[in-house]
C-alpha cells in the first residue's frame, strides 16, 4: 500500500528525496548516489532542492532547515528531522488535488463539476485529476463510477485511514467544518475524557478510524455484508460507552448497526485498545486469521520441542497465540503501509541476538508466506519476532552463556560490572563468581592467557568501545554454542 501515491509527482519526490537525507544523518551525500536512487537527472535534483527549500520558508516549524550543496555535487541537510518531513508531508498532502477529490468522493459523490466549483479550478484540470486517481484507484481493487468510490468498503475505509494517520498524525483535525456541532462535540470529546485512559498515539488512531467511519456512514456507504450474527456480537469492553455515542450520530437499521458495531471492536481489538478476544463470527477473514494462527503456533510448538526439547507452560502459549491471532487480524482486515525504509539487512540484530527465532520464522516464512512482496515480509516477520521475544522468557530456549566476572578491585566493583554485563537480557548470560567447567567467558583486569575459554580485559573502567567489542563477543560464543 504506497499512500504517497495521492501526492503530486514532484511532491512524492521531494518526500522520498527528505527521507534519504534524513537516514543518511548529517552525511555529504554525492549527488550522483541521490539521482540513482530516485533515478533523476541532475537538473530535476537541483530543481527539487530548490522547491525544498523554498517548501522549508513556508512552513513556520522548518524555517531553520535548508538543504545545502558542498563542492557542486555533496548534499546534506543536518538538522533534518522525521518531525520535519512530517509537516511538509502534511503541507504536500493538503496541496494534492489528487487527494483532494479522494476526499471529496470519501463524503458524498461527487462530480468533476461540483470538484471544479469547490476547489476553483478549470473543468479540464478537475478532469485531468479525475483521470489520474483512477489510473492509481486499481492498485487498491478500487475505482470511480458516477461520481462514487466504488470496491470493498473496508478497502475505503482503511485506505483513507491509513492516508488520514499517516500524514496527519496528531498535527490538526480535518474537516471539523463538514461536521455538524453533535458530531463536532463528539469527535472534541473522543481526544479528551472518552479515550483519555489510551495512549496519545492509540487516541489518534481511534480518532481516524471513527472519523473515516463517520463521514462513510454519512455517504451512505454503510457496511452490509461485513461480520453480522443476530445471536451474537463482539463481547463487552471498556470502550462501550465512546461505541454508544458514536453510533448515536446515526439512524441506522439494526442489523447494518450491529455490522458496524463488530467492525469498531475488532479494530478496539487489534489495536490492544482491549483484550476481550472476539468470537468467531461469519466473515471469511476472520476465519482465515483463525486458520493462520492456529498453523504457526501448531509449528513453533513443534519446531522448539523437537529441536531444543522444549514444551512450553499453556500460560506462555496462550499469551502469545492470542497476540498472534492480534497481529494476523490488523493484517487480514486492517493493514497499515510499511511506510520506512525497511531492508531484510535491519534483520541481522535478531538473528545475532535472538536466532531461535529468527531460524524459526525464516523457515515458516519460505514454506507459508511466499507471495508477500519482500518489505510487508519482513515487516510482518518483525511484528511475530517482536512477539515472541516480549512473551517467552528467553532461558526457556536459548543456550546458557557462563561468564566469570572477577576484578582485582574487589566485590563491589566485580558486582558493579556483573550489573551492566546483564543489561544484555536477551542473551540469557549467568554470572559466576569462580571459574568451573562451564564458564565460557572470564572478564577480569588480569591477563590470564593459559584459560580454556574466551578472555577480555578491561582496565577500569571500561569503554564504550570495550563494551561494543563484548556484545560482538557474546553474539560469537552464542553462534557457537548454537553449533555445538
Amino acid at each position: 500500500m504506497n499512500i504517497y501515491q495521492f501526492l503530486d509527482h514532484s511532491a512524492q519526490q521531494k518526500t522520498y528525496l527528505l527521507r534519504f537525507l534524513e537516514q543518511h544523518h548529517a552525511e555529504y551525500l554525492p549527488s550522483q548516489k541521490i539521482m540513482d536512487f530516485l533515478s533523476i537527472s541532475n537538473f530535476k535534483l537541483q530543481k527539487l532542492i530548490d522547491e525544498i527549500n523554498e517548501d522549508f520558508q513556508e512552513q513556520p516549524e522548518t524555517a531553520k532547515l535548508q538543504i545545502k550543496i558542498e563542492n557542486k555535487h555533496f548534499i546534506y541537510c543536518p538538522d533534518l528531522t522525521e518531525k520535519d518531513i512530517s509537516y511538509l508531508k502534511l503541507a504536500y498532502l493538503e496541496n494534492s488535488y489528487l487527494f483532494l477529490l479522494l476526499q471529496e468522493l470519501m463524503i458524498q459523490p461527487t462530480s468533476i463539476y461540483t470538484f471544479a466549483d469547490n476547489f476553483y479550478i478549470s473543468k479540464t484540470k478537475a478532469y485531468n485529476v479525475q483521470q489520474e486517481l483512477i489510473q492509481i484507484l486499481p492498485s487498491f481493487n478500487l475505482t470511480i463510477k458516477g461520481g462514487i468510490l466504488i470496491g470493498d468498503e473496508i478497502t475505503i475505509r482503511n485506505l483513507l485511514y491509513n492516508i488520514y494517520y499517516n500524514f496527519y498524525h496528531g498535527i490538526k483535525e480535518p474537516l471539523s467544518e463538514r461536521m455538524d456541532d453533535a458530531s463536532k462535540q463528539f469527535f472534541l470529546n473522543l481526544t479528551t475524557e472518552l479515550s483519555s485512559n489510551l495512549p496519545i498515539t492509540q487516541r489518534l488512531k481511534l480518532f481516524f478510524f471513527l472519523f473515516v467511519n463517520f463521514f462513510r456512514i454519512k455517504a451512505e456507504a454503510p457496511l452490509v455484508e461485513f461480520i453480522f450474527s443476530k445471536e451474537q456480537t463482539v463481547s463487552e469492553t471498556t470502550h462501550d460507552e465512546t461505541i454508544s455515542k458514536f453510533f448515536n450520530l446515526f439512524d441506522l437499521p439494526e442489523e447494518i448497526r450491529l455490522h458496524e458495531i463488530n467492525y469498531v471492536k475488532l479494530f478496539f481489538y487489534a489495536e490492544k485498545m482491549t483484550d476481550v478476544l472476539p468470537p468467531e463470527l461469519s466473515h471469511v477473514n476472520l476465519k482465515n486469521v483463525t486458520k493462520n494462527t492456529k498453523q504457526l503456533m501448531n509449528r513453533f510448538n513443534s519446531f522448539f520441542n523437537d529441536k531444543y526439547q522444549v514444551q512450553f507452560e499453556d500460560h506462555y502459549f496462550i499469551k502469545t497465540e492470542m497476540e498472534i491471532y492480534r497481529i494476523n487480524l490488523k493484517w487480514e482486515i486492517f493493514p497499515t503501509p510499511v511506510n520506512s525504509f525497511i531492508s531484510e539487512n535491519q534483520l541481522t540484530y535478531f538473528s545475532e541476538v535472538y536466532p531461535e527465532y529468527y531460524q524459526f520464522l525464516t523457515e515458516y516464512f519460505e514454506k507459508h508466506i511466499k507471495s508477500m512482496d519482500l518489505i510487508n515480509r519482513i515487516a510482518l516477520m518483525y511484528d511475530y519476532l517482536f512477539v515472541f521475544i516480549t512473551s517467552f522468557p528467553i532461558g526457556e530456549i536459548s543456550s546458557k552463556i557462563y561468564i566469570c566476572i572477577d576484578f582485582s578491585r574487589g566485590v563491589n566493583y566485580s558486582e558493579y560490572i556483573k550489573n551492566n554485563v546483564l543489561r544484555f537480557k536477551s542473551m540469557n548470560i549467568i554470572v559466576q563468581r569462580t571459574l568451573t567447567e562451564d564458564t565460557q567467558l572470564f572478564i577480569s583486569d588480569f591477563l590470564m592467557p593459559n584459560l580454556q575459554c574466551e578472555t577480555v580485559v578491561w582496565k577500569e573502567p571500561p569503554s564504550h568501545a570495550d563494551w561494543q567489542l563484548l556484545g560482538d563477543l557474546l553474539v560469537k560464543i552464542r553462534r557457537s554454542s548454537e553449533v555445538n
